[in-house]
């Protein structure tokens, strides 16, 4: 997982530290609650077939931050 402060791009780090953590505790509806979604939703965002939510995110530790970039 990231250290404190560090910006990751896209979503490949946050996958894969979701999947460690249903991993390491084998309980993906507990996660599930924590984040807020059904156990349904968290093994669809597991399996890449829909993208990380803010929740998710949030629940591994993550935090989004905006940036500004000169066109």
């Amino acid at each position: 997982m990231p250290g404190c402060n560090e910006v990751i791009e896209g979503d490949a780090e946050v996958l894969a530290a979701l999947r460690d953590r249903v991993r390491r505790r084998g309980e993906s509806k507990r996660f599930a609650h924590e984040a807020g979604l059904s156990a349904g939703a968290i093994s669809q965002i597991a399996r890449g077939y829909r993208p990380p939510s803010e929740s998710v995110a949030r629940a591994l530790g993550f935090r989004k931050i905006s940036r500004w970039v000169r066109a």
